[in-house]
């Protein structure tokens, strides 16, 4: 299928296997029952590698939370209740974007800094 056609459940798939193929802990939220939770939480070590941005000597033991909410390609957008938990979670000090290809997800990391190491 198209990349102009892009169910949201093939962007997730997508996402999650480029997940896959990277050093970093990420799981699934599993659907609705969260509350407008981001689909996927991915979580990276600031004290390594895949994190150029910082020096692992002010930053051990520091992690980053990120999440990803994936929607349809080209249009898809958040619903108000998806909005609304991922301000609270900035406010918690997540990354939390909106992604609609890995390229977004890749995107979102290098602007905080993060580059992921391929296994």
């Amino acid at each position: 299928m198209s990349q102009s056609k892009r169910l949201e459940s093939q962007v997730k798939d997508s996402i999650r296997n480029w997940l896959n193929k990277h050093e970093c802990f990420h799981f699934s939220t599993g659907g609705n029952f969260m509350g407008g939770m981001p689909d996927r939480i991915v979580t990276v070590d600031r004290g390594t590698e895949y994190n150029v941005g910082f020096p692992s000597q002010y930053n051990r033991n520091a992690h980053l939370v990120i999440g990803l909410e994936a929607k349809r390609y080209p249009d898809g957008k958040p619903t108000p209740k998806q909005l609304s938990k991922h301000k609270e979670l900035r406010k918690h000090g997540w990354i939390v974007g909106v992604v609609r290809s890995v390229d977004d997800v890749k995107k979102l990391l290098a602007e905080h800094g993060v580059q992921l190491i391929k296994k």
